[in-house]
Formats: C-alpha cells, structure tokens, sequence
C-alpha cells in the first residue's frame, strides 16, 4: 500500500525489476533467475556465488536492476558441478577449483 501510494505521488520513480526480454544481454549472459532455474538452484543461492564473487554478474540498469550472470562456454558446466558436488572434507580440493570462476573471453 505505501509502495503504491509513493508510485502515485511520483515521490521515487519506480524500477521495473523484471528483465526485458530484448535486453541488453551480451553473448553467453543469462538474467540470474533465468539461470537459477535452468541450473535448479534457488536466485538467493546465485545471489550468495555473486558476493562471493565464484560468478561474473552486472547489475542492468544501475541500482534496483536485474542482475545479468557470464555463464557462456563451459561455465554453466561448472556452476552445475558446483551445486552437485558435496561439501564434505574430501571434496575440498575441488571444490575450491570449482568455486574460481572461468576467464571471460
């Protein structure tokens, strides 16, 4: 209700969160809910591998954007293993290679 109410009087101009679908994308970008559900994975969980920085991700738009994810090439393989590998201690060799996210081209 105060979210529309600020709308109507124009107070702060309102950011469409939801991606355009002839957007801005560049080769091998994904928008990151787009990628969360191709890889099965919650948008939080890209959101953590974001700050994390184990993904390359833009923000679209400036602040209250949608977020753009690099996953071209072999990248989408690599966040795959990511989510399935198991975060036990004999994994933890691998999964810190897996967790530096590939050189854009």
């Amino acid at each position: 209700m105060v979210r529309r109410l600020v709308d109507d009087l124009g107070v702060r101009p309102r950011v469409s969160r939801v991606p355009d679908e002839a957007g801005p994308l560049t080769e091998g970008e994904w928008w990151l809910h787009e990628l969360a559900r191709h890889l099965g994975v919650s948008p939080y969980t890209l959101h953590g591998w974001r700050t994390k920085g184990w993904l390359h991700a833009r923000q679209v738009g400036g602040r209250g954007g949608p977020w753009a994810v690099w996953a071209g090439g072999t990248e989408v393989d690599r966040l795959r293993a990511l989510k399935e590998c198991p975060r036990v201690w004999a994994n933890r060799d691998r999964l810190a290679a897996l967790r530096v996210p590939t050189v854009r081209a």
